[in-house]
């Protein structure tokens, strides 16, 4: 995670992946977004690999999760629990549900000697109920 400047300084110099890359990597983008924004939380769980994990870093998108503060670090697996508790009859703060939408700029995509880079900017908006408990 430390070495993500680094990796922006080599992506600097590295051509960027086909076309055709860039596509399927947005379609993918494009539909985790439209699983969220539609509550489907456990198809959007399925998209991870099982040693994936999901971070949220809250401060710089370089730091190390180890070390720094994050929203979430989560497994597969603490992910199905997460979204277990948000299906919760009590969950007290998706009463009512929010709604929300992802907004997602343009994809960039490089091909890697350790792999697919991608990166893409979004802009999440949740609008809450009136009568929010």
């Amino acid at each position: 995670m430390s070495d993500l400047r680094a990796l922006q300084q080599q992506l600097a110099d590295t051509p960027l992946a086909p076309f055709d890359v860039h596509q399927h990597v947005g379609q993918f983008l494009a539909r985790e977004a439209w699983l969220l924004d539609r509550r489907l939380f456990e198809r959007w769980v399925d998209l991870f690999t099982d040693d994936g994990i999901y971070w949220v870093p809250s401060g710089r998108e370089d730091g190390d999760p180890g070390i720094d503060a994050v929203i979430v670090y989560e497994s597969k697996r603490e992910l199905r629990a997460h979204v277990s508790r948000l299906r919760h009859p009590l969950a007290i703060t998706e009463q009512p549900p929010p709604r929300v939408r992802h907004v997602l700029g343009p994809v960039l995509a490089w091909q890697t000697s350790e792999g697919l880079v991608a990166s893409v900017n979004m802009l999440v908006e949740v609008h809450w109920a009136a009568n929010r408990r």
